[in-house]
C-alpha cells in the first residue's frame, strides 16, 4: 500500500509577467504538448518525461500521472496558449531546501526570454513559498541551449554528474554563483 502524498503548497497557476502564466498540466493539454515535441524532437533527448512519447496519448498518460502523484508540473501559456512547460521538484536532490527546475519552449517562441523568466518566477515562488535556498539544474553537456540559459541565470557548471537511466546519459550539475 503506497502512502498518501501530502499536496504541493505550490499554486496551480502562476502569473510569470504580463504576457506569460503558467498552469498546472491537464489532460487536454496533450495535443499541444505533443506538438511541440514533434516540432522540437531535441527535447525527448534532454527532458527525461518527454523520452518514451511516441504519441499524444502518451503524453495524456504523463500528463494524469503527474496528476495523481501531486506533481506541480506546468503548462507554459502566452495568454490562453501552451507554448512550453515549467516544473519545479526536488526528485533527484537529497539536499534539504533545494530544487531543480525543468522546462522547455516550443521553438517558434524561443530567443524571446521566455523560458528565463519562467524559471526566474518558478525560483521566486518556491523561495516565498517552499522556503528554497538553493536551486540545481542537471544538463546534458551537449544541451548548449540549456547551457546558455543556466549562465544567464547565475549557475556555473560543477564536476558533479547524475546518470539518468532513462535518456541513458550523465548530466552534469550546475549551481548558483556566489
Amino acid at each position: 500500500m503506497s502512502e498518501a502524498l501530502a499536496p504541493s503548497p505550490l499554486p496551480p497557476e502562476i502569473e510569470v509577467n504580463d504576457v506569460l502564466s503558467l498552469r498546472l498540466l491537464e489532460p487536454d493539454d496533450s495535443e499541444d504538448v505533443f506538438r511541440i515535441l514533434q516540432d522540437a524532437p531535441e527535447i525527448q533527448s534532454y527532458v527525461t518525461w518527454t523520452a518514451s512519447i511516441k504519441v499524444t496519448e502518451d503524453v495524456r498518460a504523463k500528463i494524469e500521472e503527474f496528476q495523481e502523484k501531486g506533481d506541480r508540473r506546468y503548462a507554459l501559456l502566452e495568454g490562453q496558449q501552451v507554448i512550453g512547460y515549467g516544473a519545479l521538484y526536488n526528485s533527484w536532490i537529497n539536499i534539504e531546501n533545494e530544487y531543480e527546475i525543468g522546462y522547455f519552449c516550443a521553438p517558434e517562441k524561443r530567443g524571446r526570454g521566455y523560458t528565463k523568466a519562467t524559471a526566474i518566477r518558478l525560483m521566486e515562488v518556491a523561495r516565498e513559498i517552499l522556503g528554497a535556498q538553493s536551486f540545481a539544474l542537471y544538463i546534458d553537456d551537449g544541451n548548449s541551449p540549456s547551457k546558455t540559459l543556466a549562465a544567464s541565470l547565475g549557475f556555473v557548471p560543477t564536476e558533479e554528474f547524475k546518470e539518468d537511466p532513462v535518456l541513458n546519459c550523465l548530466e552534469r550539475r550546475y549551481e548558483q554563483a556566489g
